[in-house]
């Protein structure tokens, strides 16, 4: 993809609002058209249009010159020049975000640290749960792949304290744990 679509050829194709995100499929000159080989129809089928369709996992898809590709991945080569090497982290969350101010590249390890609470986490707080057999509640945390635990506590604010001093040790982001 890196060779294929350059980001010179992306300002070609769309403008791109940073403040909303919004990337807009531009009006194209016919010499264009010989360029690239792109399709005729295209261009008054899309120009000034939202580019992209919502996937069943919650990003835009955005389909260029045949290949389709994560819009937020066209953001930030739109934006910088050049395609990220690493993942492209939704700073709050919101996949349809695609704000450059929302976006940042991160090592697949940073990203994991920006995750929102699990849909089946009954504590309310991401690495804190209640042991029944123990009459405890059980703080632990994900480094490097595996859990490490960090105690059990009397009352649940104290794990939930023990918990949030982790992720801050840890380098885990602000936002991680988020509903």
């Amino acid at each position: 993809m890196k060779n294929y679509i350059t980001p010179e050829t992306l300002r070609q194709l769309f403008t791109y609002n940073p403040e909303n995100g919004s990337l807009v499929w531009r009006q194209r000159s016919r010499e264009h058209f010989a360029n690239t080989g792109a399709y005729r129809t295209w261009n008054k089928r899309y120009a000034g249009k939202e580019a992209g369709c919502l996937a069943s996992h919650g990003y835009y898809y955005v389909t260029v010159h045949g290949r389709s590709i994560i819009k937020h991945r066209i953001v930030w080569a739109y934006v910088y020049g050049k395609w990220p090497e690493q993942y492209i982290d939704h700073i709050n969350g919101d996949k349809s975000n695609n704000s450059i101010l929302n976006l940042r590249e991160v090592y697949p390890l940073q990203n994991s640290q920006n995750a929102k609470r699990a849909s089946n986490n009954s504590s309310g707080v991401t690495g804190v749960c209640y042991k029944i057999r123990r009459n405890k509640w059980e703080a632990y945390i994900s480094v490097d792949k595996k859990i490490k635990f960090l105690g059990l506590f009397s009352d649940k604010n104290s794990a939930i304290a023990a918990r949030k001093a982790a992720e801050i040790f840890h380098g885990y982001h602000p936002n991680h744990g988020r509903v």
